[in-house]
């Protein structure tokens, strides 16, 4: 089909077109040949052409460019026959253009209303880690918390080197006189000297007066029963040993020792003390201590716990 004009304005002009196809469909055929160079013409009450159909077969509507745009269809036409039709579907529709520029930039419009908050998304994937940023100020120190329970004696650590000596301490009280020391070795026997003359009796001399009290003797040695400390060095094992040693510079004035099981009742305590006395054992490096050893032949089983105490006190001075 050939579009023949844009939307059939006029109803009744419609109505007349279809009332004469209609005719010729169903009536003998009204023929109308006009004059050469004239043509078929339908006039209106005020003589104003309404259809005009030239000798050259064009077709014109005149209403219809000042007809009010009330139509919703195309007229098309039959090539073959000229005849007047409705227009297929997609008739009189033409390719799309090309897109034209983009317009200048409206007005921003008011902000509308605030819409409902949407359902919570999906967590999103853990996006890398950003870089360490700049360490804070201190913040206020916190309360002191609870003291923590008493956690088990650790081993013995080796004995750190001797520090420095500190400084003179203030003039101890004067001690108790010591004791006499012990008489001294006899002297070399001297060479015999000439024999002197025989003297004569002399007179019985009368009785001297008694002498004067000497000066007292030097003060002794501060005394070191006040310095005395203990050292107490705790261990378990099957055959437990313990040694607790003196500092160096200290001599080990006394000592003992503690021993028992996990058993219950007086079965705790039924162990087998083989050592328990001072010497300089290794483990003291050269210092003196106090050793203890322990077994417990009736249980297997390492519960057996020990402990090992030095009476230690700094070594009394040499005796001149």
């Amino acid at each position: 089909m050939n579009l023949v004009t844009s939307f059939f304005h006029s109803r009744w002009l419609a109505g007349g077109i279809m009332a004469l196809a209609a005719s010729a469909a169903w009536s003998a055929d009204t023929s109308f040949k006009p004059a050469v160079g004239s043509g078929f013409v339908i006039k209106g009450q005020a003589n104003q052409d309404l259809f005009r159909v030239q000798g050259t077969g064009e077709t014109f509507a005149p209403p219809l460019p000042s007809a009010p745009a009330t139509g919703t269809e195309q007229l098309c036409m039959d090539p073959a026959t000229g005849r007047l039709l409705r227009c297929e579907p997609g008739i009189g529709t033409g390719p799309a253009g090309p897109i034209g520029p983009i317009g200048p930039q409206g007005v921003v419009g008011p902000i509308g209303e605030t819409g409902p908050i949407g359902p919570a998304g999906p967590t999103g994937a853990t996006g890398p880690a950003g870089a360490t940023g700049p360490i804070g100020t201190t913040g206020p120190a916190g309360p002191t918390g609870p003291a923590g329970a008493i956690g088990p004696t650790g081993a013995i650590g080796p004995i750190g080197t001797t520090g420095p000596a500190g400084p003179a301490g203030p003039t101890g009280a004067t001690g108790a006189t010591g004791a006499v020391g012990p008489i001294g070795p006899n002297g070399a026997t001297g060479a015999t000297g000439p024999q002197g003359p025989v003297g004569g009796t002399g007179a019985t001399g009368a009785q001297g007066p008694q002498g004067t009290i000497g000066p007292a003797g030097p003060t002794g040695a501060t005394g070191s029963i006040a310095a005395i400390h203990a050292v107490e060095v705790a261990s378990t094992g099957e055959l437990c040993q313990a040694v607790a040693c003196c500092a160096q510079g200290e001599q080990v004035v006394g000592g003992g020792h503690e021993a028992f099981n996990t058993r219950l009742g007086n079965a705790a305590y039924d162990v087998r003390v083989s050592m328990s006395a001072p010497g300089t054992p290794a483990a003291c490096n050269g210092a003196q201590g106090w050793s203890v050893r322990v077994l417990n032949s009736f249980s297997g089983d390492n519960s057996v716990s020990c402990k090992a105490t030095a009476l230690c006190a700094p070594a009394a001075p040499a005796v001149p």
